[in-house]
């Protein structure tokens, strides 16, 4: 007799089944549910501004705050204080220069940055003056500048146009003119032996200056008094023992007109003035064939053209003296002439002694 189906045990096993197929759907369900991220909580950190008071011309370290929060860092709490109020912070963190932040809290990521570790945080002091000195109390980097002037020299370069200079690098300045002429310019010329005109005397505070200190061995002299005098005074200038003014240079221009392919000598003069700021006080262009031209050519044996040729006022120039011997001749006469045209890449010139033509690229050369 055939047996009959339990459908009660086949519900049952149908039943868990399905609950077994649920629970593993539910299971691929929540795998494949993204997680909600973790919030990574930011280091926090405090600050504590250090300032100098009525200090106007000290650096805002305010913006640190934006650069560390840039950073990921989270500003806990912030304060200021003026030094007077300081005392024992500034020894705790022995600061030195003011204004000055100290860096509290969880500041291992600060690790890599240019900040001095002090106790339990990290200090960030000016580089660069001005700043007061926390032992003295004394401000510093505040330069005083004389602007000795000629202004009789019209061709000179005004002393006020460095004065804007020392400006435009951040030094912190306090400037006034004094006429070389007058009773205090006179004094102020004897007293520190000037023979350049205009310059400028400065107090001792611009060598805290990296930027004036890494030249000043070669730009001027230290006196017994601790000013600075400027002495690289750059062309023209007057000499105020004779009251000549040099570096008016007078250039003359020895071209041949037949020569329609050489290169336009008037290019010496753009690479004489940016190089060495080199100004012109008279120019001329002389042929070759002309009587002044063949006068020239013997007197200098001068072989190629186009050239140029300088007067003995260039020697005001220090770099142009520098360098002519790489580039030309300096005659008896003190006169500069160009010589070394093949440095002048690119350009075609004249070989006059044997009417050749050169041409750059392939040096081809043709009988004028």
């Amino acid at each position: 007799m055939p047996q009959k189906l339990d459908l009660g045990l086949i519900n049952a096993v149908l039943v868990s089944a399905l609950i077994l197929i649920l629970i593993v759907n539910i299971g691929v369900l929540y795998s494949l549910t993204p997680s909600t991220p973790k919030v990574v909580a930011k280091p926090e950190i405090m600050l504590t501004f250090v300032n100098a008071k009525e200090c106007n011309t000290c650096p805002d370290l305010s913006s640190i705050t934006a650069a560390l929060e840039k950073r990921g860092l989270s500003i806990k709490s912030s304060k200021t204080l003026l030094a007077e109020q300081a005392a024992s912070v500034i020894s705790t963190y022995s600061l030195a220069k003011l204004p000055a932040v100290i860096i509290t809290g969880e500041i291992d990521s600060l690790a890599s940055l240019n900040f001095r570790k002090a106790a339990n945080g990290l200090v960030y002091e000016p580089s660069s003056p001005p700043y007061v000195n926390t032992s003295t109390g004394q401000l510093m980097g505040k330069v005083i500048v004389i602007a000795l002037e000629d202004s009789s020299c019209t061709q000179c370069t005004a002393a006020k146009g460095i004065v804007e200079q020392l400006t435009q690098i951040g030094v912190s300045l306090e400037s006034r003119s004094v006429e070389a002429g007058t009773p205090e310019g006179t004094e102020l010329i004897a007293k520190y032996a000037i023979t350049k005109l205009p310059t400028i005397i400065m107090s001792n505070d611009a060598l805290l200056y990296q930027q004036i200190a890494q030249v000043w061995d070669s730009a001027g002299t230290t006196e017994s008094d601790g000013m600075l005098v400027l002495r690289a005074v750059p062309a023209p200038y007057r000499e105020p023992a004779t009251r000549a003014i040099k570096g008016l240079v007078e250039a003359t221009f020895l071209t041949d007109v037949s020569c329609t392919e050489c290169y336009n000598a008037s290019i010496h003069e753009n690479i004489l003035k940016e190089s060495f700021n080199l100004q012109l006080s008279s120019k001329k262009t002389i042929d070759v064939n002309s009587a002044e031209g063949k006068i020239i050519i013997t007197k200098y044996n001068i072989t190629t053209v186009p050239t140029i040729i300088l007067s003995s006022e260039a020697n005001a120039y220090e770099g142009v003296s520098q360098v002519w011997d790489s580039v030309g001749t300096i005659t008896a006469d003190g006169s500069y002439v160009f010589t070394a045209i093949d440095q002048l890449q690119g350009q075609t010139y004249k070989n006059i002694k044997t009417g050749v033509i050169v041409r750059p690229g392939n040096n081809s050369q043709t009988t004028a």
